[in-house]
């Protein structure tokens, strides 16, 4: 065997233990920011129902806030209600579980990073929430339903992939 295949495996094996170490990491992290913000759960998802409700009034949807055990948007005379799913919790703790798993970068990049991926996610998660019900209101209820099954899933990898991206490659690689 060469000394170049030698260094090969050896770096895959090296790639590998770090790998394993940040999927650790993630699920580590993750656990704790659920549970802490699975207690300011109720909190997170008047704000997001607020927010939602001053944005939909902004393209000028006529919406109506009504708070229950969750809080409820009123639109055309559909409710959508800001359930455990809507609050962005899931994607707060996955977000910062991510940054702060990336073990090659400061504790101080890592707790700047994480704490701005959960403000980046409580401004943008309002904001996907205002437009599948505005889409809802101008266009039809079942154009809402898709722009919801799409822009749902869909915004939850490009919110979290993007964030990271910048975060890891940009903001902190212009700091070292």
């Amino acid at each position: 065997m060469s000394s170049q295949t030698k260094h090969l495996k050896l770096n895959l094996s090296e790639q590998a233990r770090k790998g394993l170490w940040f999927l650790i990491g993630i699920a580590g992290f993750y656990t704790l920011f659920w549970v802490i913000f699975k207690l300011a759960e109720g909190i997170i998802k008047k704000y997001v129902a607020v927010t939602s409700w001053v944005l939909l009034s902004m393209v000028k949807v006529k919406a109506e806030l009504l708070f229950s055990q969750n809080p409820v948007i009123a639109v055309s005379g559909v409710n959508a209600e800001i359930n455990s799913l809507c609050s962005g919790v899931f994607e707060i703790a996955l977000i910062m579980a991510i940054v702060m798993a990336s073990w090659d970068r400061s504790w101080k990049q890592r707790i700047t990073g994480a704490l701005g991926g959960a403000l980046f996610v409580l401004l943008v998660n309002p904001l996907r929430i205002m437009i599948v019900l505005a889409v809802g209101h101008y266009l039809s209820w079942k154009a809402a339903d898709l722009t919801h099954d799409i822009l749902f899933r869909l915004s939850l990898l490009l919110i979290i992939i993007g964030y990271y991206y910048w975060w890891y490659v940009k903001a902190t690689c212009e700091q070292s």
